[in-house]
């Protein structure tokens, strides 16, 4: 089963109510995926406790009040996915009980705001390695100049006040969004 993102009508333009995903253009990421033709598959979390911090490009000031990811063939555990400005935590799921098989699972959070021209980023950690995720991996991805850069954080479960950075050396990317209104999927 493949991943359609549900996104916008027209490049850089996300109507109220719609997700933003770093998967679709105008985002970096969302140009590669156009280009190199990736495919998403489930694929079990690859390490326990390990954080990954996705840039997301807006083009104008973007609410944030609900994350959602899409779960994989095996729930397990515990997830949290948060949305950040650089290493600050703006807004976060909460270790929550994965729960859905092949679904999206979406969360309610407190209220946040991403910006232009800065370094917006989802995250997601899980604590386990036996629940699955729908993710992209592909080392087209891995090897793209991204400004910011896609980062990775271990013990990160729960995901933190402030992130401590590592570049990634593998191509795990899950499927992961925010909605601008709660419950907005």
């Amino acid at each position: 089963m493949g991943y359609a993102p549900r996104t916008i009508t027209k490049a850089g333009v996300h109507p109220p109510g719609r997700t933003i995903t770093p998967y679709e253009a105008p985002g970096i990421i969302g140009q590669a995926k156009l280009i190199a033709r990736v495919a998403g598959a489930t694929a079990v979390y690859p390490t326990a406790n390990r954080a990954w911090f996705i840039p997301v490009e807006v083009e104008r000031p973007t609410p944030i009040r609900s994350l959602w990811w899409h779960n994989g063939t095996t729930v397990s555990g515990n997830i949290d996915v948060g949305a950040y400005v650089g290493t600050t935590r703006l807004t976060s799921t909460g270790a929550v009980a994965q729960a859905g098989v092949s679904t999206l699972q979406e969360i309610d959070v407190a209220d946040a705001m991403w910006y232009p021209d800065e370094p917006n980023y989802l995250a997601v950690s899980m604590n386990n390695v036996t629940g699955h995720l729908f993710r992209y991996t592909t080392s087209y991805l891995l090897g793209l100049v991204m400004d910011p850069p896609i980062r990775f954080m271990d013990s990160a479960h729960p995901l933190p006040a402030t992130a401590v950075f590592a570049e990634p050396a593998t191509s795990y990317w899950p499927v992961i969004g925010a909605s601008m209104l709660a419950s907005g999927l």
